[in-house]
C-alpha cells in the first residue's frame, strides 16, 4: 500500500505549485529530499558528530537550569522551556551554521512566537481539514476565506523571516563560492549546489528558486524543532505522573554510570551516550513508550492514491482518492498494544529484560514519506531524557503534569512546572 500512496498537493495560494518537501511531489519532492538526506549525513547524523552537537546544547541548557535553580526558592521552574531552546538552537545551528544565545534571542522568540501561533491555528480547528480535503470549493466561503487568508499571510511571514536568515547567511559566505570546501550548514550547502548546478548550464533544475530554500526551511524547522520538543514534554510529563518507571529508568543509568573518576577533586558523572544504550535497556524501552503515548501526530498529512488499490477487506481505493493516514490507530491498536491508554514499559522489552523489536512502533510513519529526521530525533530524545534524569532529581511541581492533550498541529501537553535538584556535579 505504502508504493501506491503519495502526498495530495496542498493548493493554499492561488494555484501556485508546492514547494518545500512536506507537500510537494514529483521531482521537487525526490530532489530536496534525496539531498536533504545527503546533507544530514554529512552533518553527522547517526554519527558522533551530531552527539557532540546535542551535548554542547545539553551543557549550555544545564548551566541556565543551574542558574534558575540557585535563584529559584522552591526549585520549581518549567523545564519544558529550557528544552525549547535548545532544540531550537541545534535545529538553527543545522540550518544557518548558528547557535541562539544572548546576541540572537530576539530571532529565537520571532519565530516561536510564529509557530506557537501557527500550530495552534492549523491544529486547532477540525474544520481546517476540511478545507485541506476541498480548497477549491471552500476557499471562497466565509469562515473558510478568513481562515485561508490568514494561513497565506502566515506562510507569507515564515517566508520573509527565513529569507532574512538566508540572505544573512549567505553574506558570509566567499564570493566567489569556494565549492570544493565543506559545507557547514544545510543553507550553505544548498547554494552551493545551486552555483554548481548554474556552473554545469543545467536550466530549471529544482535548486533555482530561492523560495524553494525558504520552504525547506520551514519545512525542516516544523519537523526538526516542533515535534521533537512536544516529544520531550510528553516524555518529561509522562515520567512524573509514573513514579516507578521513572525510579527505575535512574536507577539503571546510575548502575551504568557508577565508575566514577576524580577530577580536580571533584566527583564527576559522565554524560550518558549513544554507545550507552546497549547497557541501557530499560531507558530505551521509556523512549519508546513516550513516543507511542506521546503520539503527537496522530494523523499524518493527506495523501492521494497514485492507483487504484484494494484493500484486506475487499474496498477498493480509486486513483487520485483523498485520505488521511492515523498513525494513532496503531499506535493505539489494542492487538498490540494491550491496554494502550497506560504507560507500560513491559510492551518493549522481553523476559529477560532485553530491549525488543517492535515494528508496530511507527511514530515516524513509514514508506517513501517516513520522516527522514528520525534517526536525529531518536538520539535527541534518549540523550535528553537520559542526561537530564541522570543529572538531577525531578518531580512534579506544586500542580502535577495534565495528559491533556492540546489540539495543535503537532499534540502538545499543557504547560506545567516541576521541582528539580541536582544530584552529581558533572
Amino acid at each position: 500500500m505504502k508504493e501506491n500512496i503519495k502526498f495530495k498537493k496542498l493548493n493554499i495560494s492561488d494555484g501556485q505549485p508546492a514547494f518545500g518537501i512536506l507537500i510537494s511531489n514529483g521531482q521537487r519532492w525526490r530532489q530536496h529530499r534525496r539531498f536533504a538526506l545527503h546533507v544530514l549525513r554529512d552533518f553527522g547524523l547517526g554519527k558522533n558528530l551530531m552527539q557532540q552537537r546535542i551535548f554542547e546544547e545539553l551543557k549550555a541548557m544545564f548551566a541556565k537550569i543551574d542558574l534558575s535553580i540557585d535563584q529559584s526558592e522552591n526549585n520549581e521552574i518549567n523545564l519544558a522551556e529550557f528544552v525549547e531552546h535548545s532544540i531550537a538552537s541545534i535545529v538553527n545551528q543545522f540550518l544557518f551554521g548558528v547557535k541562539f544565545d544572548e546576541k540572537n534571542a530576539a530571532d529565537f522568540y520571532e519565530i516561536k512566537q510564529m509557530m506557537d501561533e501557527h500550530s495552534g491555528e492549523v491544529g486547532g480547528h477540525s474544520l481546517f481539514w476540511m478545507y485541506i480535503l476541498w480548497p477549491d470549493l471552500l476557499r471562497n466561503m466565509p469562515w473558510f476565506r478568513g481562515k485561508r487568508l490568514q494561513l497565506e499571510e502566515r506562510i507569507v511571514n515564515f517566508h520573509r523571516y527565513f529569507e532574512k536568515r538566508i540572505f544573512e547567511r549567505q553574506m558570509k559566505m566567499e564570493n566567489p563560492i569556494n565549492l570544493e570546501k565543506p559545507s557547514s550548514d544545510y543553507v550553505e550547502a544548498y547554494l552551493k549546489e545551486k552555483a554548481r548546478r548554474d556552473a554545469a548550464g543545467e536550466k530549471g533544475h529544482q535548486f533555482e528558486s530561492t523560495y524553494q530554500l525558504g520552504m525547506m526551511c520551514f519545512d525542516l524547522w516544523i519537523t526538526g524543532q516542533e515535534t521533537v520538543v512536544s516529544v520531550l514534554s510528553w516524555g518529561i510529563a509522562l515520567l512524573l505522573n509514573n513514579g516507578e518507571p521513572l525510579v527505575k529508568m535512574c536507577e539503571e543509568i546510575d548502575q551504568m554510570i557508577s565508575r566514577e573518576t576524580v577530577t580536580e577533586g571533584q566527583r564527576r558523572r559522565r554524560m550518558v551516550t549513544v554507545a550507552d544504550k546497549a547497557n541501557l535497556p530499560y531507558t530505551c524501552a521509556v523512549t519508546n513508550e513516550i513516543l507511542r503515548c506521546a503520539n503527537i501526530a496522530p494523523q499524518n498529512f493527506i495523501r492521494t492514491v497514485a492507483s487504484d488499490f484494494r484493500l484486506a477487506n475487499g474496498f477498493v481505493l480509486r486513483r487520485g482518492t483523498c485520505i488521511l493516514p492515523q498513525i494513532s490507530v496503531v499506535l493505539c491498536d489494542e492487538r498490540v498494544f494491550p491496554e494502550p491508554e497506560k504507560f507500560n514499559l513491559d510492551r518493549f522489552l522481553d523476559g529477560h529484560g532485553n530491549l525488543r523489536r517492535c515494528d508496530q512502533l511507527i511514530p515516524f510513519s513509514i514508506g517513501k514519506r517516513q520522516c527522514m529526521g528520525e534517526s536525529m530525533a531518536r538520539m535527541e530524545l534518549f540523550l535528553f531524557i537520559a542526561n537530564i534524569f541522570s543529572r538531577y532529581k525531578v518531580t512534579a511541581g506544586s500542580v502535577p503534569p495534565s495528559l491533556k492533550r492540546i489540539p495543535s498541529a503537532v499534540a502538545h501537553c499543557a504547560p506545567f512546572t516541576c521541582r528539580i535538584e541536582k544530584r552529581t556535579k558533572f
